[in-house]
């Protein structure tokens, strides 16, 4: 079993900022190094960690959070990124009337994926396969791709990121990994590496980030809690229950498609 490095990325006021670069694929290719970036919290980034993200490329940031959370602790970022809010929990999007909106224009009333026989795993695990078959969830994981496809600049990266950089984001991670070509079990490592690395934060830091009072109490609870390695085998099982594989997937949940997928694999991938 190959083996991933612990690959954090040394920014001021960072948390759980880490490279998808140096990964492996399963054709003996690599993710690019300073192309795509998953991280926890961004709003403790000071000024001369907003000048290294800069240097170091970041020019689109993704924000998965809520809109309590990114009103109580906003990202600081260099004035020229480009910043999206892409709430992935339809539960805490704040305007819930305009989000589902976005949803149903985004499937144009297309059929509807039927879920009556599905038996969600226990424990985090089933709460990450409801996630993955939220609709408005793969609207926010969809448009996660859009801006991957979309930077085509040498040079530049994307990031995205919620507070833990675990849970919405591990997911993130773990389809992008998945559209590349990565194997399960490191895919399945790259998401436990946030165990290691939240495990090296003080308490203080751990209950400034992750346990912010004006949060939402479920996503506080989700971002408590340690990964599980039963997790990403479990959203890849929904997947292939629901839509028969990770090709229905794509197409029929994230609207990309094999073009797509190809155009992805080489802007990323050496």
């Amino acid at each position: 079993m190959a083996k991933l490095i612990n690959r954090v990325v040394p920014v001021d006021g960072s948390v759980n900022l880490r490279e998808l670069g140096g990964i492996a694929t399963t054709d003996g290719r690599h993710i690019k190094t300073q192309q795509v970036l998953r991280s926890g919290s961004m709003s403790g980034i000071t000024l001369r960690g907003q000048q290294q993200l800069w240097d170091y490329g970041v020019r689109v940031v993704i924000d998965f959070r809520s809109l309590s959370e990114t009103q109580m602790a906003p990202d600081r970022l260099p004035g020229e990124v480009h910043y999206y809010h892409d709430p992935v929990y339809a539960m805490t999007a704040g305007d819930q009337d305009t989000a589902w909106q976005r949803v149903k224009d985004f499937f144009g009333g297309g059929k509807k994926t039927k879920l009556e026989h599905f038996h969600y795993a226990d424990g985090l695990a089933g709460l990450y396969q409801q996630i993955i078959l939220d609709p408005f969830s793969q609207h926010a994981y969809s448009f996660m791709f859009q801006q991957l496809l979309a930077n085509t600049t040498p040079g530049h990266s994307v990031v995205f990121h919620c507070a833990a950089g675990k849970d919405r984001t591990g997911m993130g991670a773990a389809l992008i990994e998945k559209a590349l070509g990565v194997a399960d079990d490191l895919i399945v490592q790259d998401y436990l590496l946030t165990n290691l690395v939240l495990g090296g934060m003080s308490e203080a830091d751990v209950t400034k980030f992750l346990a912010d009072p004006h949060v939402d109490s479920r996503v506080t609870r989700m971002n408590l809690m340690q990964g599980e390695a039963a997790a990403m085998p479990a959203i890849f099982h929904a997947i292939d229950t629901i839509y028969g594989s990770f090709a229905g997937f794509w197409q029929n949940a994230l609207r990309l498609k094999p073009v797509q997928l190809t155009a992805l694999r080489q802007r990323y991938l050496e």
